[in-house]
């Protein structure tokens, strides 16, 4: 019996009551079957899995793009965990070995495709153990020469009961014992077509079922109001496509005219007419006939954003972030990296973590009877980050203390070293080996001795690994940090007026030199004036303050929430948009400057008054226009950036007058709130939108406020 006094009582092999009862829904402990779930229901039809993977872009996006990402990290490597200080690769065992070639007729890469795809689409996945002499030949000890994949719709899987004389049931002329699981493989083609083997002999991977232990359930059936949509959606489309790309027709005649002739005339204007490739096309009717239009009814041109949320709901439960499949309706400069990154960290670590538990569990004790070795995926290309980010991790590794230089060399991508030292601890400042105790005054002395070499022992000193004093940071660097020196008592403040009043000074400030010593230059350039060699001096001078711009605006809005802004996200761009703008403003100052001087006689006066002339009012005046764009542009972008990576959910427009040129148009817009992703009422995303028409932007000193 099952129940005994409210408790269960009589699970077990030798009671024939299986324990994988306990963790189902509707227990069975008789001799039972499970069979595959191989499709759903549609609107009006039934489609497999198979069929809905084929015919839905969304869904076969999603599972091919995670089983690349699974795929493309294998082989899975072997890792001895015997000695967990020092974890060593194993690459010469017969698992290692199978581990690198996982089946015969499949390179390790399609094999691992199949795998992980097969388990997203039916929530399982089974392989059998192929043995020296054939499938089900032999058991635990024989080797292992391949493993070969099995579709789950054509597995079956049998709880064994206890028989007729309790000591199990006899299959295909074996003897299984009571609770054990016997897996039939059916090739469909009578009885040769079954293989019948005990659990011991396959892999198996289920994803949760809330049903029953026995199968795995898909994602899909969590999805099916979704697919059905989907699949409503398209054929509705197709349908419509097919039948013709135009406003469907009534065509109307006086009097009572013959079935017969309707008909003919229907079929040869659907002869004419029907379909995407005939749309357009000029419609002649006999006399006395006339044709009304009906127009495509509103809620079907809905059909677009009703594809966009059924995308949306795929991604959500197949747990995927929109930028890993090329979705970048919400990507930004800050988050896109972070979101790629996520994608191994946060979604395909437990996938991974997962099949790693299936070989442990179904294929390491065949080579392996204690857990001291593991088949592991490599994440440290996928994970480690760019290059920049490791080399500065490497440094602060070494430097506090953490690593030894070998280790640091090994985050970057570089091969260990055998210089001595290069295995030691060593610490801050001077690098002081940390090998058994130093008593604090030897540690002075030889810091001491570090600090001021004796020649006797410089040479020594250089074979002690001390670290080389880091490089000087660049010109550009110190400028843009002395500017949010200048700007921070503004900044402190949360005064945004003050702030912007700052950096347009700082800007006009850098732009000074170069564009008097521009001034000189064309004085002295005769009847051709050129000013392309003034692009790289102009560059240089904007990129640190622009810099500056950006990093003053992410500060202004990450403050909100106590968070901190780094404009590295935004170094491109900003790079791009300096040079760009260096090279419009010469270019400009080129063309008038040239015209000038074609224009230019003597009794004009001297030709340096017209140079003096036109850098006193229309270069200052461009300079001036530029720089109240560039300040308004990269405070309101960079604030977008900062407020969409820490979390915020809508944005503020600020109408700012001021004496460079206020923009009274922008009065009225004072106060309105959108969300975060909308644009404004005049169609701006933010303030100084370069993506905005010029006259939306000349001139404007607003600001957006973020929330």
């Amino acid at each position: 019996m099952i129940i005994s006094n409210g408790l269960p009582s009589g699970f077990g092999a030798s009671n024939g009551l299986p324990l994988q009862a306990l963790g189902e829904t509707t227990p069975l402990s008789a001799t039972s079957y499970w069979y595959s779930t191989d499709g759903m229901p549609l609107i009006d039809r039934w489609s497999t899995y198979a069929a809905i993977y084929e015919s839905q872009p969304n869904i076969s996006g999603i599972i091919d793009k995670k089983a690349a990402l699974l795929a493309r990290l294998t082989p899975l490597g072997v890792m001895d965990l015997s000695d967990l200080k020092h974890p060593a690769a194993d690459t010469t065992s017969d698992y290692a070995k199978l581990m690198a070639e996982p089946c015969s007729f499949l390179d390790t890469f399609a094999f691992w495709t199949w795998w992980h795809s097969i388990y997203q689409i039916y929530g399982e996945a089974f392989a059998i153990k192929v043995r020296e002499g054939g499938i089900g030949v032999g058991g635990p000890g024989d080797p292992i020469v391949s493993l070969a994949p099995m579709h789950p719709t054509r597995t079956w899987i049998k709880r064994i009961g206890r028989g007729p004389d309790g000591r199990g049931e006899v299959i295909a002329g074996k003897l299984y014992p009571p609770g054990e699981e016997v897996y039939t493989f059916t090739l469909g083609v009578a009885s040769d077509g079954l293989i019948i083997v005990p659990r011991s002999e396959v892999i198996a991977q289920r994803r949760f079922n809330a049903n029953t232990l026995m199968r795995g359930s898909s994602r899909l059936e969590s999805l099916s109001r979704t697919i059905q949509n989907e699949d409503a959606i398209r054929r509705s489309v197709s349908s419509t496509w097919q039948r013709g790309a135009m406003p469907t027709i009534v065509i109307t005649q006086e009097g009572s005219g013959q079935r017969g002739a309707a008909e003919r005339l229907r079929a040869k204007i659907e002869e004419a007419h029907a379909g995407p490739s005939k749309a357009g096309g000029t419609l002649v009717l006999p006399a006395g006939m006339t044709a009304e239009a009906f127009q495509i009814d509103p809620q079907k041109m809905q059909l677009i954003e009703s594809l966009k949320f059924t995308r949306e709901e795929a991604i959500s439960r197949m747990d995927l972030p929109p930028t890993a499949i090329h979705i970048m309706d919400h990507a930004t400069f800050t988050n896109i990296t972070e979101q790629l990154r996520s994608v191994y960290r946060d979604v395909m670590i437990p996938e991974f973590e997962s099949l790693e538990s299936v070989l442990d569990f179904d294929l390491r004790p065949e080579y392996f009877p204690t857990p001291d070795h593991r088949a592991k995926f490599d994440l440290n290309e996928v994970l480690r980050g760019d290059f920049e980010t490791r080399v500065d991790k490497a440094v602060a590794l070494l430097t506090n203390n953490i690593g030894t230089r070998n280790e640091a060399r090994e985050i970057v991508g570089l091969p260990a070293s055998d210089e001595p030292g290069s295995d030691k601890f060593y610490g801050n400042q001077a690098l002081v080996p940390m090998t058994g105790e130093t008593p604090l005054a030897a540690v002075r002395t030889t810091v001491s001795e570090a600090a001021n070499p004796t020649p006797a022992d410089s040479a020594g000193l250089q074979e002690t690994d001390a670290t080389p004093k880091a490089p000087a940071p660049k010109p550009q660097e110190q400028v843009t940090r002395a500017i949010m020196g200048r700007v921070g008592r503004a900044l402190k403040a949360n005064d945004r007026v003050a702030l912007r009043s700052r950096l347009e000074q700082e800007h006009m400030d850098a732009l000074k030199n170069t564009i008097d010593d521009q001034r000189a230059s064309v004085k002295g350039q005769g009847d051709t004036i050129k000013l392309s060699q003034f692009d790289g001096p102009v560059d240089d001078a904007l990129n640190p303050v622009i810099t500056a711009t950006a990093q003053a605006g992410g500060a202004l809005v990450a403050k909100k929430v106590n968070k901190k802004y780094d404009v590295g996200s935004m170094k491109n761009y900003i790079a791009a948009t300096s040079t760009s703008t260096a090279a419009a403003m010469n270019a400009a100052n080129e063309a008038e400057l040239q015209k000038r001087r074609d224009d230019w006689e003597l009794s004009h006066g001297p030709w340096d008054d017209q140079v003096d002339d036109f850098y006193d009012t229309n270069a200052s005046s461009r300079a001036e226009r530029l720089i109240t764009s560039l300040v308004t542009t990269f405070l309101a972008k960079a604030g977008l950036e900062a407020a969409t990576f820490h979390g915020m959910t809508e944005k503020t427009w600020d109408y700012v007058p001021g004496p460079k040129g206020s923009r009274a148009d922008h009065a009225s817009m004072a106060g309105e709130i959108v969300p975060l992703a909308e644009n404004f009422s005049n169609g701006m995303a933010i303030a100084g939108d370069p993506n905005a028409d010029a006259s939306e932007n000349a001139g404007c000193q607003c600001v957006n406020d973020f929330n």
